[in-house]
């Protein structure tokens, strides 16, 4: 990695008010996520959809065995590291220098999250299922 000062471009911001919440996700190059280690299954961060449906890609490192790296896989929405390491500093970098593939990597999560999250999706879903389950 050439030397320079990269981390000029982070900023930092004070919690905003929820309702403010989905512009901040949105005005964003990029997000970056670190999960505990010992976190396999036991929550889905509520951030990481948040993440998603703002249609930026996602950096995420944890645990190898996580739901969350099933769904950045699967979504093909974003980076997925066990560790931080200079292959994630050299990923990061690339995906921030190349526009194309970082909107197409947003594009797949924003879609992902509402194909398979959205609420409409969930309503309809249980509906079938409870059709489905108590037919007469």
């Amino acid at each position: 990695l050439e030397k320079s000062n990269h981390l000029s471009a982070i900023k930092h911001y004070p919690p905003v008010p929820f309702n403010d919440l989905s512009d901040l996700l949105c005005s964003t190059d990029l997000h970056i996520l670190f999960q505990k280690q010992n976190i396999i299954d036991t929550v889905m961060p509520s951030k990481i959809l948040g993440m998603m449906a703002s249609g930026k890609p996602s950096i995420i490192i944890g645990n190898p065995k996580s739901e969350v790296k099933n769904v950045i896989k699967e979504s093909e929405g974003g980076l997925f590291f066990n560790k931080l390491s200079l292959s994630l500093i050299v990923k990061m970098e690339e995906l921030v220098n190349n526009k194309q593939a970082s909107i197409k990597m947003g594009s797949n999560a924003r879609t992902y999250v509402i194909e398979k999250f959205s609420k409409e999706k969930i309503l309809n879903d249980f509906t079938k299922i409870i059709k489905e389950t108590h037919s007469y």
